[in-house]
Protein backbone atom coordinates (compact mmCIF):
# COMPACT_ATOMS: atom_id res chain seq x y z
CA UNK A 1 0.00 0.00 0.00
CA UNK A 2 1.39 3.39 -1.02
CA UNK A 3 0.28 6.77 0.29
CA UNK A 4 1.06 10.28 -0.90
CA UNK A 5 3.57 12.55 0.72
CA UNK A 6 2.24 13.97 3.95
CA UNK A 7 2.38 17.58 5.08
CA UNK A 8 4.98 16.78 7.75
CA UNK A 9 7.25 15.06 5.21
CA UNK A 10 6.90 17.99 2.82
CA UNK A 11 7.90 20.45 5.54
CA UNK A 12 10.91 18.30 6.45
CA UNK A 13 12.13 18.21 2.86
CA UNK A 14 11.73 21.98 2.41
CA UNK A 15 13.57 22.59 5.68
CA UNK A 16 16.43 20.32 4.59
CA UNK A 17 16.69 22.01 1.19
CA UNK A 18 16.80 25.45 2.82
CA UNK A 19 19.48 24.27 5.23
CA UNK A 20 21.50 22.91 2.32
CA UNK A 21 21.43 26.25 0.51
CA UNK A 22 22.28 28.18 3.69
CA UNK A 23 25.26 26.00 4.57
CA UNK A 24 26.55 26.15 1.00
CA UNK A 25 26.47 29.96 1.05
CA UNK A 26 28.22 30.04 4.44
CA UNK A 27 30.92 27.64 3.20
CA UNK A 28 31.57 29.73 0.08
CA UNK A 29 31.96 32.99 1.97
CA UNK A 30 33.96 31.43 4.82
CA UNK A 31 36.48 29.69 2.58
CA UNK A 32 39.96 31.25 2.68
CA UNK A 33 40.93 33.25 -0.38
CA UNK A 34 44.08 32.47 -2.38
CA UNK A 35 45.54 35.82 -1.31
CA UNK A 36 45.25 34.93 2.39
CA UNK A 37 46.93 31.59 1.83
CA UNK A 38 49.65 33.23 -0.26
CA UNK A 39 50.67 35.48 2.61
CA UNK A 40 51.63 32.51 4.79
CA UNK A 41 52.58 29.56 2.55
CA UNK A 42 55.32 29.80 -0.15
CA UNK A 43 53.60 27.38 -2.49
CA UNK A 44 54.40 26.81 -6.15
CA UNK A 45 50.72 27.31 -6.92
CA UNK A 46 50.74 30.91 -5.65
CA UNK A 47 51.73 33.78 -7.96
CA UNK A 48 51.55 36.58 -5.40
CA UNK A 49 54.54 38.08 -3.59
CA UNK A 50 54.69 35.40 -0.88
CA UNK A 51 54.41 32.47 -3.27
CA UNK A 52 57.14 30.39 -4.89
CA UNK A 53 55.79 29.93 -8.40
CA UNK A 54 58.58 31.99 -10.02
CA UNK A 55 61.35 29.85 -8.52
CA UNK A 56 59.60 26.67 -9.61
CA UNK A 57 59.11 27.88 -13.20
CA UNK A 58 62.72 29.08 -13.29
CA UNK A 59 63.99 25.57 -12.58
CA UNK A 60 61.86 24.17 -15.38
CA UNK A 61 63.18 26.76 -17.87
CA UNK A 62 66.75 25.85 -16.89
CA UNK A 63 66.07 22.33 -18.15
CA UNK A 64 65.76 20.73 -14.72
CA UNK A 65 63.03 18.13 -14.22
CA UNK A 66 61.14 20.09 -11.56
CA UNK A 67 57.80 18.75 -10.42
CA UNK A 68 55.42 19.34 -7.59
CA UNK A 69 55.48 16.55 -5.00
CA UNK A 70 52.09 15.74 -3.46
CA UNK A 71 52.89 12.22 -2.31
CA UNK A 72 54.07 11.04 1.13
CA UNK A 73 57.85 10.68 1.67
CA UNK A 74 57.64 6.90 1.26
CA UNK A 75 57.48 7.36 -2.52
CA UNK A 76 60.91 9.01 -2.59
CA UNK A 77 62.47 5.57 -2.80
CA UNK A 78 61.40 5.32 -6.43
CA UNK A 79 63.81 8.16 -7.41
CA UNK A 80 67.56 8.11 -7.81
CA UNK A 81 68.65 9.85 -4.62
CA UNK A 82 72.05 10.93 -5.95
CA UNK A 83 70.43 12.97 -8.75
CA UNK A 84 67.41 14.32 -6.87
CA UNK A 85 66.90 17.29 -4.56
CA UNK A 86 63.79 17.77 -2.45
CA UNK A 87 62.65 21.29 -1.53
CA UNK A 88 60.66 21.88 1.66
CA UNK A 89 59.61 25.55 1.76
CA UNK A 90 58.23 26.17 5.25
CA UNK A 91 56.17 22.94 5.53
CA UNK A 92 53.06 23.02 7.66
CA UNK A 93 52.54 20.50 10.44
CA UNK A 94 54.75 17.71 11.70
CA UNK A 95 55.64 14.48 9.89
CA UNK A 96 54.85 11.10 11.35
CA UNK A 97 57.56 8.81 12.61
CA UNK A 98 57.41 6.73 9.42
CA UNK A 99 57.55 9.85 7.19
CA UNK A 100 60.53 11.19 9.14
CA UNK A 101 62.33 7.87 8.71
CA UNK A 102 61.65 7.90 4.95
CA UNK A 103 63.16 11.40 4.62
CA UNK A 104 66.28 10.39 6.51
CA UNK A 105 66.63 7.30 4.35
CA UNK A 106 66.38 9.44 1.22
CA UNK A 107 69.23 11.70 2.42
CA UNK A 108 71.38 8.81 3.60
CA UNK A 109 71.12 7.24 0.13
CA UNK A 110 72.66 10.37 -1.41
CA UNK A 111 69.69 12.70 -1.73
CA UNK A 112 69.82 16.43 -1.20
CA UNK A 113 67.28 18.44 0.78
CA UNK A 114 66.70 22.20 0.83
CA UNK A 115 64.71 22.87 3.97
CA UNK A 116 63.30 26.33 4.71
CA UNK A 117 61.67 27.00 8.06
CA UNK A 118 62.11 26.98 11.80
CA UNK A 119 60.49 23.55 12.27
CA UNK A 120 63.63 21.87 10.96
CA UNK A 121 64.04 19.75 14.16
CA UNK A 122 60.62 18.21 13.56
CA UNK A 123 61.84 16.70 10.28
CA UNK A 124 65.50 16.01 11.06
CA UNK A 125 65.90 15.79 14.87
CA UNK A 126 69.16 13.82 14.57
CA UNK A 127 70.93 16.71 12.77
CA UNK A 128 72.86 18.80 15.25
CA UNK A 129 72.62 22.52 14.34
CA UNK A 130 76.33 22.84 15.17
CA UNK A 131 77.16 20.53 12.26
CA UNK A 132 75.60 22.95 9.77
CA UNK A 133 78.29 24.97 7.97
CA UNK A 134 77.57 28.68 8.62
CA UNK A 135 78.95 29.61 5.17
CA UNK A 136 77.01 27.12 3.04
CA UNK A 137 74.21 26.42 5.53
CA UNK A 138 74.65 22.74 4.68
CA UNK A 139 75.30 19.59 6.69
CA UNK A 140 76.37 16.18 5.46
CA UNK A 141 74.15 13.28 6.46
CA UNK A 142 75.07 9.81 5.24
CA UNK A 143 75.80 10.01 1.52
CA UNK A 144 73.56 13.06 1.08
CA UNK A 145 73.38 16.64 2.21
CA UNK A 146 70.85 18.90 3.94
CA UNK A 147 70.70 22.67 3.36
CA UNK A 148 68.81 24.60 6.01
CA UNK A 149 67.38 28.10 5.61
CA UNK A 150 65.66 29.70 8.58
CA UNK A 151 63.04 31.21 6.26
CA UNK A 152 61.81 30.70 2.71
CA UNK A 153 61.86 34.43 1.96
CA UNK A 154 64.84 34.24 -0.49
CA UNK A 155 62.94 31.94 -2.87
CA UNK A 156 59.61 33.78 -2.84
CA UNK A 157 58.37 35.59 -5.94
CA UNK A 158 59.35 39.04 -4.64
CA UNK A 159 62.88 38.05 -3.55
CA UNK A 160 64.02 35.31 -5.93
CA UNK A 161 65.68 37.72 -8.34
CA UNK A 162 68.01 39.21 -5.71
CA UNK A 163 68.84 35.82 -4.18
CA UNK A 164 69.13 33.80 -7.37
CA UNK A 165 72.76 32.59 -6.86
CA UNK A 166 71.98 31.45 -3.32
CA UNK A 167 68.95 29.56 -4.52
CA UNK A 168 70.70 27.82 -7.42
CA UNK A 169 73.71 26.87 -5.29
CA UNK A 170 71.46 25.43 -2.58
CA UNK A 171 69.58 23.42 -5.19
CA UNK A 172 72.81 22.15 -6.72
CA UNK A 173 71.83 22.61 -10.35
CA UNK A 174 75.21 21.30 -11.52
CA UNK A 175 74.81 17.86 -9.96
CA UNK A 176 71.05 17.36 -9.64
CA UNK A 177 68.76 16.56 -12.54
CA UNK A 178 65.45 16.32 -10.72
CA UNK A 179 63.79 18.66 -8.21
CA UNK A 180 60.83 17.54 -6.13
CA UNK A 181 59.13 20.60 -4.69
CA UNK A 182 57.14 19.48 -1.68
CA UNK A 183 53.47 20.43 -1.61
CA UNK A 184 52.47 17.44 0.50
CA UNK A 185 53.29 19.22 3.76
CA UNK A 186 51.51 22.34 2.47
CA UNK A 187 48.27 20.40 2.63
CA UNK A 188 48.16 19.24 -0.98
CA UNK A 189 47.18 15.59 -1.28
CA UNK A 190 46.99 13.37 -4.31
CA UNK A 191 43.74 11.57 -3.39
CA UNK A 192 40.18 12.82 -3.75
CA UNK A 193 39.40 12.28 -0.06
CA UNK A 194 42.35 14.43 1.02
CA UNK A 195 41.26 17.19 -1.34
CA UNK A 196 37.72 17.09 0.03
CA UNK A 197 39.07 17.27 3.57
CA UNK A 198 41.08 20.42 2.80
CA UNK A 199 38.32 22.44 1.10
CA UNK A 200 35.73 23.76 3.59
CA UNK A 201 33.07 24.27 0.93
CA UNK A 202 33.23 20.63 -0.11
CA UNK A 203 33.12 19.43 3.51
CA UNK A 204 30.01 21.50 4.25
CA UNK A 205 28.37 20.52 0.97
CA UNK A 206 29.04 16.82 1.63
CA UNK A 207 27.52 17.13 5.09
CA UNK A 208 24.37 18.80 3.82
CA UNK A 209 24.03 16.34 0.93
CA UNK A 210 24.26 13.45 3.38
CA UNK A 211 21.62 15.07 5.59
CA UNK A 212 19.35 15.75 2.62
CA UNK A 213 19.74 12.17 1.38
CA UNK A 214 18.93 10.78 4.82
CA UNK A 215 15.82 12.95 5.11
CA UNK A 216 14.68 11.92 1.63
CA UNK A 217 15.12 8.22 2.38
CA UNK A 218 13.33 8.65 5.69
CA UNK A 219 10.28 10.28 4.12
CA UNK A 220 10.31 7.88 1.15
CA UNK A 221 10.41 4.81 3.37
CA UNK A 222 7.50 6.12 5.42
CA UNK A 223 5.42 6.65 2.28
CA UNK A 224 6.46 3.58 0.27
CA UNK A 225 6.80 0.98 2.98
CA UNK A 226 4.04 -1.46 3.95
CA UNK A 227 1.31 0.02 6.09
CA UNK A 228 0.52 -2.33 8.96
CA UNK A 229 -2.63 -1.50 10.94
CA UNK A 230 -2.36 -1.46 14.71
CA UNK A 231 -3.93 -4.60 16.20
CA UNK A 232 -7.11 -3.78 18.11
CA UNK A 233 -8.26 -5.98 20.96
CA UNK A 234 -11.97 -6.75 20.83
CA UNK A 235 -13.89 -5.56 23.86
CA UNK A 236 -15.93 -8.76 23.66
CA UNK A 237 -12.95 -11.00 24.44
CA UNK A 238 -13.06 -12.92 27.76
CA UNK A 239 -9.85 -11.32 28.96
CA UNK A 240 -11.25 -7.83 28.37
CA UNK A 241 -14.38 -8.75 30.32
CA UNK A 242 -12.36 -10.18 33.22
CA UNK A 243 -10.11 -7.12 33.39
CA UNK A 244 -13.08 -4.78 33.38
CA UNK A 245 -14.91 -6.81 36.02
CA UNK A 246 -11.81 -6.98 38.23
CA UNK A 247 -11.32 -3.22 37.94
CA UNK A 248 -14.95 -2.66 38.88
CA UNK A 249 -14.69 -4.87 41.98
CA UNK A 250 -11.43 -3.21 43.00
CA UNK A 251 -12.82 0.30 42.74
CA UNK A 252 -16.02 -0.65 44.64
CA UNK A 253 -14.00 -2.62 47.23
CA UNK A 254 -16.58 -5.41 46.85
CA UNK A 255 -14.36 -8.33 47.75
CA UNK A 256 -17.27 -10.33 49.20
CA UNK A 257 -19.38 -10.22 46.02
CA UNK A 258 -17.31 -12.72 43.98
CA UNK A 259 -17.29 -15.09 46.99
CA UNK A 260 -21.06 -14.88 47.33
CA UNK A 261 -21.64 -15.45 43.59
CA UNK A 262 -19.38 -18.51 43.45
CA UNK A 263 -20.89 -19.97 46.66
CA UNK A 264 -24.46 -19.64 45.31
CA UNK A 265 -23.43 -21.17 41.97
CA UNK A 266 -21.82 -24.18 43.70
CA UNK A 267 -24.83 -24.71 46.00
CA UNK A 268 -27.28 -24.51 43.08
CA UNK A 269 -25.36 -27.06 41.02
CA UNK A 270 -25.09 -29.44 44.00
CA UNK A 271 -28.84 -29.26 44.59
CA UNK A 272 -29.49 -30.09 40.94
CA UNK A 273 -26.89 -32.87 40.86
CA UNK A 274 -28.12 -34.52 44.08
CA UNK A 275 -31.85 -33.70 43.56
CA UNK A 276 -32.23 -32.10 46.97
CA UNK A 277 -34.64 -29.36 48.10
CA UNK A 278 -33.63 -25.72 48.10
CA UNK A 279 -34.07 -25.21 51.82
CA UNK A 280 -31.69 -27.96 52.86
CA UNK A 281 -29.12 -26.90 55.44
CA UNK A 282 -25.44 -26.58 54.57
CA UNK A 283 -24.57 -29.39 57.01
CA UNK A 284 -26.96 -31.82 55.32
CA UNK A 285 -25.81 -30.77 51.84
CA UNK A 286 -22.15 -31.33 52.75
CA UNK A 287 -23.01 -34.71 54.32
CA UNK A 288 -24.88 -35.80 51.17
CA UNK A 289 -21.97 -34.69 48.94
CA UNK A 290 -19.51 -36.67 51.05
CA UNK A 291 -21.65 -39.87 50.81
CA UNK A 292 -22.77 -39.69 47.19
CA UNK A 293 -19.83 -37.85 45.58
CA UNK A 294 -16.98 -38.89 47.88
CA UNK A 295 -16.07 -35.28 48.74
CA UNK A 296 -14.54 -33.99 51.93
CA UNK A 297 -17.70 -32.87 53.73
CA UNK A 298 -15.94 -30.83 56.42
CA UNK A 299 -13.96 -28.87 53.81
CA UNK A 300 -17.10 -28.12 51.80
CA UNK A 301 -18.99 -27.07 54.93
CA UNK A 302 -16.08 -24.81 55.95
CA UNK A 303 -16.12 -23.13 52.52
CA UNK A 304 -19.88 -22.44 52.80
CA UNK A 305 -19.42 -21.07 56.31
CA UNK A 306 -16.59 -18.72 55.33
CA UNK A 307 -18.55 -17.41 52.34
CA UNK A 308 -21.23 -16.06 54.70
CA UNK A 309 -18.78 -13.64 56.41
CA UNK A 310 -19.49 -9.95 55.98
CA UNK A 311 -16.02 -8.80 54.83
CA UNK A 312 -12.86 -10.25 53.29
CA UNK A 313 -9.42 -9.04 52.48
CA UNK A 314 -8.47 -9.37 48.80
CA UNK A 315 -6.14 -12.28 49.62
CA UNK A 316 -8.80 -14.11 51.66
CA UNK A 317 -11.41 -13.58 48.95
CA UNK A 318 -9.08 -14.92 46.29
CA UNK A 319 -8.26 -18.06 48.31
CA UNK A 320 -11.94 -18.77 49.02
CA UNK A 321 -13.01 -18.23 45.40
CA UNK A 322 -10.31 -20.64 44.22
CA UNK A 323 -11.55 -23.26 46.72
CA UNK A 324 -15.18 -22.88 45.52
CA UNK A 325 -14.01 -23.06 41.89
CA UNK A 326 -12.28 -26.36 42.58
CA UNK A 327 -15.51 -27.86 43.99
CA UNK A 328 -17.43 -26.59 40.92
CA UNK A 329 -14.84 -28.09 38.56
CA UNK A 330 -14.95 -31.46 40.34
CA UNK A 331 -18.74 -31.44 40.09
CA UNK A 332 -18.55 -30.78 36.34
CA UNK A 333 -16.19 -33.76 35.89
Amino acid sequence: MQIGITSADRKLMWFTAGLFVLLTIVAIFSAPTPESEASTIPSTYVSTAGGARAAFLLLQRLGINAQRWEEPPFRLNSFSASQTVAVFAEPVGKPSHAERAALNQFVERGGRVLFCGRNFPDFFPEINPEKIDPDTWAANHGAGQIVHWRTAAPLTNENIESHLPLFLNSIGVDSRKSVLWDEYFHGERGSLWDYMGRVPAIRWASLTVAFLSGATLFTFSRRRGPVIPTPRVSRLSPLEFIDSLGTLYRKAKATGLPVEINARELRLQLLRKLALPRDIADEDLAHAASIRLGWNGSELLNAFAQSRNASFTPAQALTLVQSLKRFTANLAR
